[in-house]
């Protein structure tokens, strides 16, 4: 089915998921009305479609979910009026063009996750800036080499999670070292091999953070950070607990 007009008129509704749903279609336009939103996970559907502008009205949102679907377009400016916004995934779509600089407007980013995408170009600089704040912004973006050019497909120099355009094989970045992709580093691997896949670490992650009604920074923890991490890939770098 599609995602019906209706819902999305309700004045209180304060969460909405309908992840993995197989749910066609596109998103009302007149979603801007449920101004209330703050968590809207729609990860796991066929919506198609570009992101529509009362997308970008949701000013109460914190939690915005869309990967692995079929969008398309690109990410509006109209970004930053998603000010209170802390995690936004647009991973596995068509979404192409760049990542607006408005984004760094949005302070209390810490997660953004946009791998397998079509979105190219460069981290831009303001955005990055948020990786260094209080929030600790973790970034997951095709920015590692491809294994056929040897060029990335987006650059960045302050991600956390680099994952390869084609072979969607996916590395942690060390702390230790400056975060430039050529670099040497130390790196846990998330390979295409292994039993878990990306979708599954993905969506482990926004379970947990919303299941502990949590964000990285409130983790009870000395590197929340690493925690969050941890829930992608366990102690040892194998792979993740997906029974835990």
């Amino acid at each position: 089915g599609t995602i019906p007009q209706e819902l999305v008129e309700l004045q209180f509704l304060m969460a909405l998921d309908l992840s993995w749903n197989n749910l066609t279609g596109i998103i009302p336009e007149n979603i801007g009305h449920a101004n209330v939103l703050e968590i809207l996970s729609l990860q796991g559907n066929e919506l198609n479609g570009t992101l529509p502008n009362g997308l970008f009205e949701l000013t109460n949102l914190k939690y915005l979910f869309l990967g692995d679907n079929g969008f398309s377009g690109s990410i509006s400016d109209d970004i930053d009026q998603l000010a209170n916004l802390r995690q936004l995934t647009v991973s596995e779509n068509s979404i192409a063009g760049t990542i607006p600089s408005a984004l760094g407007l949005c302070k209390h980013l810490e997660f953004l996750n946009i791998d397998d995408t079509n979105i190219e170009g460069t981290i831009p600089e303001e955005v990055c800036l948020l990786t260094q704040g209080n929030n600790d912004l973790q970034i997951q973006a095709d920015c590692s080499p491809d294994k056929a050019t040897a060029v990335p497909f987006i650059k960045c120099d302050c991600c956390k999670i680099c994952c390869d355009h084609n072979t969607h094989e996916c590395k942690i970045e060390s702390d230790e070292q400056p975060s430039a992709i050529n670099d040497q580093h130390t790196t846990s691997t998330i390979s295409n091999n292994s039993d878990v896949t990306r979708s599954q670490l993905m969506e482990k992650l926004e379970v947990e953070v919303l299941h502990r009604g949590a964000t990285f920074n409130d983790m009870a923890s000395d590197d929340p950070r690493q925690l969050a991490l941890n829930w992608i890939l366990d102690e040892d770098g194998t792979g993740l607990d997906l029974n835990a």
